[in-house]
Formats: C-alpha cells, sequence, structure tokens
C-alpha cells in the first residue's frame, strides 16, 4: 500500500503547485482539499493517510481544530501544520492542543516541506511496525 497524503489550504493556486511538486518529489500519493470542513469524510472515505497538512487560517473551520478533529479521528496521522500566522499562542496550541508533529511557517521552502512529510511518514510507518507484533502475538495465543 502507497503512502498517502493530504493537503488543507483554502488557496486553490497553493494547493496547485505542492501537489505538482509532492508529485514529482514525494513516494506518496498526494489528495488535496480546499475545503477544511469536509476532511473527516475524505479521511474516512480515502484514508488512512500517513501525513496531512494544514494551513491554519481558513474559512469554516480553522486548521487548529481541524487537526485536533483528525487527532481524535485518526490518531496515526502525523500532523503538519503550515501557516503564515506566526505567533507563539498559535505554535504553543498547535503541540499542546493537537499534538502536530511538526510547525512550518510560511514561506516555506518546497525542501523543508518534503522534508517534514518525508519525517512523518516515517512516523507514520513506525506507528504501525510497532503496533504489528502485537496484534499477531494476541491471535496465536488464542
Amino acid at each position: 500500500m502507497s503512502d498517502k497524503i493530504l493537503i488543507v489550504d483554502d488557496e486553490p493556486n497553493v494547493l496547485s503547485a505542492l501537489r505538482r511538486q509532492l508529485r514529482k518529489t514525494c513516494q506518496a500519493e498526494v489528495d488535496t482539499t480546499t475545503h477544511p470542513e469536509h476532511v473527516l469524510d475524505l479521511i474516512a472515505q480515502h484514508g488512512p493517510y500517513a501525513v496531512v497538512v494544514s494551513d491554519m487560517r481558513m474559512p469554516y473551520k480553522d486548521g487548529l481544530r481541524l487537526l485536533q478533529e483528525i487527532k481524535k479521528a485518526a490518531p496515526d496521522t502525523m500532523r503538519i501544520m503550515l501557516t503564515g500566522e506566526v505567533n507563539i499562542q498559535v505554535a504553543a496550541d498547535a503541540v499542546n492542543v493537537a499534538n502536530v508533529f511538526r510547525f512550518l511557517s510560511k514561506p516555506c521552502s518546497i525542501e523543508k516541506l518534503i522534508e517534514a512529510i518525508s519525517d512523518g511518514i516515517d512516523a507514520h510507518r513506525q506507528i504501525i511496525i510497532e503496533r504489528e507484533p502485537l496484534s499477531s502475538s494476541g491471535a496465536s495465543n488464542q
């Protein structure tokens, strides 16, 4: 199964550019949406996602609330906030409330974003690997 990435931003041009770059450089399937209010449905229908990258300021739902919801719905998914709103309270809330894996500020180089996503994919894979022995050993004890 291929790793999957979901990027959420209310700017279609940003999503289009990121999708093109990431498809060239990451060995992962890349989905995008401009609608944060539909992300949980996307996760249920097309997930699991190894990594979700979200902007902070979006209509209908901000990135912090979205990443909190993803944490509950898909706790193994690595959450990355990519935002132009860089202040200590936003960063603290992202870490303390949504348990983000990385907090990146705009403008962010594509290299830095790719590195964060790759690290997130690696962390997601590690979670899955660590869980496998538990599930397989439980089946053999029955």
